[in-house]
């Protein structure tokens, strides 16, 4: 996990067992994730958060319908511009297409990613359901 790919507001997974910084992490069985804030930064480096401890969030369909994406029996989508579809490899192609973003096509692994691109596209947040 570099630090450059890390934006206030991305989700993530601690491998830590026991988290003490935050109040209210995410928490499904033994898996604890948690939405980076400002603040995480200053704790980067001490026992309870360093980049060694979080890991990236695969894309999976449980994670789209938590990102308020729907299905349409072909592509994943939200709103009109973001459509979604599954290679070989369950790695995601996004297929922008609107007046305003013209077509790209770019290989998404991980929740943050596909944050990062929807903030850098639409200027707002992903909307998440948890």
């Amino acid at each position: 996990m570099n630090a450059n790919e890390i934006r206030i507001g991305n989700w993530f997974k601690h491998k830590a067992n026991e988290w003490s910084v935050r109040n209210e992490p995410m928490i499904e069985g033994a898996i604890i994730y948690f939405q980076w804030e400002e603040s995480d930064w200053y704790c980067v480096g001490e026992s309870t958060l360093s980049l060694d401890v979080i890991e990236p969030i695969p894309l999976t369909e449980e994670w789209l319908n938590r990102l308020l994406f729907t299905w349409d029996s072909v592509t994943w989508s939200i709103g009109d511009c973001l459509m979604l579809s599954a290679d070989s490899n369950d790695d995601y192609a996004i297929f922008l297409n609107s007046l305003t973003h013209g077509k790209l096509k770019r290989k998404i692994k991980y929740v943050h990613q596909l944050q990062n691109l929807y903030f850098e596209l639409e200027e707002k947040e992903l909307p998440i359901k948890i």
